[in-house]
């Protein structure tokens, strides 16, 4: 028995690898990628150590005064870890991410579909379900 779902898709603007144009300033050039791969493991490591540290990144939105749209009005650095920390947080189950679109398929589809592959992709796409106390309580016993 579930409580709800949730599906959010959000741009990973700690992206490192990605065929898409990337339109904001924090996905470009090769410099800003490194630093996008450090701040990922960086993330990945406070987010089993110190979880208490976890916290999402704010950044100051651009205009775009030709109105192109993009994510340049962003305001919060989304990504795969500090998104799927935060569903967890609230008690729900994570049953499917993704990073590629539905139309991929094959050996693309499995090589994209890594872990490693999948945090550092240019967007992310994720399925949670809200668990019951119950399921909650079963799985934090399991972790013990």
């Amino acid at each position: 028995m579930y409580d709800g779902k949730l599906v959010a898709l959000c741009p990973n603007f700690l992206r490192v690898i990605g065929l898409s144009r990337p339109y904001h300033w924090h996905m470009r050039g090769y410099n800003q990628k490194m630093l996008n791969l450090y701040d990922l493991l960086r993330k990945a490591v406070i987010s089993r150590l110190v979880p208490q540290k976890m916290g999402f990144e704010f950044m100051q939105p651009l205009l775009d005064p030709k109105g192109r749209g993009g994510d340049i009005d962003a305001v919060c650095i989304t990504n795969p870890i500090d998104l799927k920390f935060y569903v967890r947080k609230a008690g729900a189950k994570v049953v499917k991410e993704s990073a590629i679109p539905n139309h991929t398929n094959g050996a693309v589809r499995k090589f994209a579909e890594l872990r490693i592959i999948r945090s550092a992709s240019s967007f992310y796409f994720l399925v949670g379900i809200k668990m019951t106390s119950q399921e909650m309580k079963e799985a934090i016993m399991a972790k013990k």
